[in-house]
């Protein structure tokens, strides 16, 4: 008689999307500072499987959601059986582990221009009140030109029944020192800076953005040597600045594009 044989990888085909399931319980864990109603969002697809290639597809979505928020170092993702008295032959349990970012993080970085090197520095402090509101320092130190200080608060409202348009606002106190020593003087630039952006997705997914500036400019001497046409401009003047910006972004790849229409 002949004897019907098959190859390993034949064996190890499964069509995921034949099998039956739901999720009937879905876990986070690890949360301190956060508040539960901030993470509730990631749980929404998870209830919608109807089969085990949705539920794996659906955890993933709900891990980069989590990411998404900015408040955890990394999140982990375990499926398992659904346990106790009522649970159904087909329902499975979800937990998502996840480990929030620390109270202080901060980074050094060097940039190096065109005949000028830089220091960068940053402290943030994320998640200050449990709904993503973080807070950063950001400066710049530079070897010959630009000195950069930077206070900044921001707040996301992915939590949100707008979760799809992706709502930000932020708001920024700045001092920047702008030295040209070819010319002998230096532009020194302290404000504010408000912002609010927002994604639409109808007839096409576009990212908006308002922004509102107001500073103060100050003109400044390095030496007396300097011609009249300059002189005439030192001393502090006022400016405020309304700016509006549409982004259109058509990448396959964030990192790699191959095909771009931006």
């Amino acid at each position: 008689m002949p004897r019907h044989t098959r190859t390993v990888k034949e064996q190890a085909k499964v069509d995921l999307s034949k099998i039956p399931a739901h999720v009937e319980r879905v876990n986070v864990s690890g949360l301190l500072r956060t508040h539960n109603d901030y993470v509730m969002k990631a749980a929404e697809g998870l209830f919608k499987a109807r089969n085990f290639q949705d539920v794996m597809i659906e955890s993933m979505n709900a891990k980069s959601y989590l990411h998404e928020l900015g408040i955890f170092k990394d999140v982990q993702v375990r499926i398992d059986v659904s346990k106790g008295e009522n649970a159904s032959p087909n329902g499975y349990e979800i937990t998502l582990k996840g480990q929030e970012l620390s109270r202080l993080v901060g980074s050094v970085g060097t940039e190096v221009g065109q005949n000028e090197g830089s220091l960068r520095t940053e402290l943030s402090i994320p998640n200050i009140l449990g709904r993503g509101e973080s807070i950063s320092l950001q400066g710049s130190y530079a070897t010959t030109r630009a000195n950069e200080l930077q206070l900044k608060f921001w707040k996301s409202f992915f939590h949100t029944r707008f979760v799809e348009n992706r709502p930000e606002v932020s708001f920024s106190i700045f001092r920047h020192v702008d030295r040209m020593d070819v010319s002998s003087f230096q532009n020194a630039k302290s404000g504010f800076v408000a912002d609010f952006s927002v994604n639409t997705l109808l007839p096409f997914e576009l990212t908006h953005s308002i922004q509102y500036e107001a500073s103060r400019r100050d003109l400044s001497l390095l030496l007396k040597q300097v011609p009249f046409a300059i002189r005439e401009q030192c001393g502090p003047k006022l400016a405020s600045l309304l700016r509006y910006s549409v982004i259109y972004d058509q990448r396959d790849n964030p990192v790699f594009p191959r095909k771009v229409l931006w």
